[in-house]
C-alpha cells in the first residue's frame, strides 16, 4: 500500500471483514496552493476508500503524492513529469530542485482543489481542528503537526446482503477490467491492482531502497546510535 493508506490497513481489513465500507480522510502540512493561487493553503488531502471485493483506492487530492517529489529530490534525479509541481512563484516547472522547493498541483486543476477542500471541511472544519496555514508538519519546522482525520464506516447489511454486495462489485470490476486496453497499454486496472501486485513482489523479493534514500536513512540512523544494517 502507498504511503497515506498503510497506517490504516489493519482498520480497513477489519471492516472489510466485518461487512462495511471503509472511508478515511486526513488534511495535511499547507504545500498545495488553492486553484489560481500561488501559496499553500491545502495538503495532499489524501481520500481512501475499500469495500469487500476486489477494488480499494488511495489516492491524493494532488497529482502525486509528495513523497514522488522528495525521493526524486534525495536521489538526484533532474527533471520530473509535468503537472506535478509549481515551483515556488506557482509556475508550473518539470526541474526537481524547483518542485522540491516549491507546491504539489493539485489533481485536475481546479477539481482536485475542491476536493482537497472537500477533505479539509469534513476533517478540520467539522472537528473543530487545525486548518490550512494553522496545521505545521512540512516545511512548517517548529510547529506541531495538527492534522485532522475523518472516519466513516457504512453498515452494508442496512442496505442489501453483505454477499450480495460483494457479487455487485465484483461484477463492475469485472466489467471495467473487462473494458479493451488502449493503445500502449496491455490491460485495464482497477484502484488497489498496482498496490496488491507490489505488495506481493515485495513480499517475495524484499523492498527496494534508492541509493539516495538508502544515504538518508544511513545518517538518520547514526544520529540517534543505531546500526545500519549491511548491504
Amino acid at each position: 500500500p502507498r504511503s497515506t493508506l498503510f497506517p490504516y490497513t489493519t482498520l480497513f481489513r477489519s471492516m472489510r471483514a466485518a461487512g462495511q465500507i471503509g472511508i478515511v480522510m486526513c488534511n495535511a502540512s499547507p504545500i498545495v496552493p488553492p486553484w489560481q493561487g500561488k501559496e499553500g493553503r491545502l495538503g495532499t488531502n489524501p481520500i481512501c476508500m475499500s469495500v469487500p471485493g476486489p477494488w480499494l483506492l488511495d489516492m491524493a487530492t494532488t497529482t502525486v503524492a509528495a513523497g514522488r517529489i522528495f525521493k526524486a529530490f534525495i536521489n538526484g534525479q533532474p527533471e520530473i513529469p509535468a503537472g506535478w509541481a509549481f515551483d515556488s512563484e506557482g509556475v508550473p516547472t518539470t526541474d526537481t530542485t524547483a518542485a522540491y522547493k516549491g507546491m504539489l498541483m493539485p489533481l485536475g486543476g481546479y477539481k482536485g482543489s475542491g476536493l482537497g477542500m472537500m477533505v479539509e471541511i469534513l476533517c478540520s472544519v467539522l472537528s473543530g481542528g487545525a486548518m490550512a496555514n494553522e496545521i505545521g508538519g512540512i516545511r512548517q519546522r517548529g510547529r506541531t503537526s495538527r492534522n485532522s482525520q475523518m472516519f466513516m464506516a457504512i453498515d452494508i447489511a442496512r442496505f442489501m446482503p453483505v454477499d450480495e454486495f460483494t457479487d455487485r462489485v465484483e461484477r463492475l470490476v469485472a466489467q471495467m477490467k473487462g473494458t479493451p486496453a488502449a493503445p500502449g497499454y496491455d490491460e485495464v486496472m482497477v484502484a488497489g491492482d498496482p498496490e496488491w501486485r507490489t505488495e506481493a513482489e515485495r513480499r517475495e523479493k524484499g523492498i527496494p531502497v534508492a541509493d539516495g534514500n538508502w544515504e538518508t536513512l544511513r545518517k538518520a540512523a547514526a544520529r540517534v546510535k543505531v546500526e545500519a544494517p549491511a548491504v
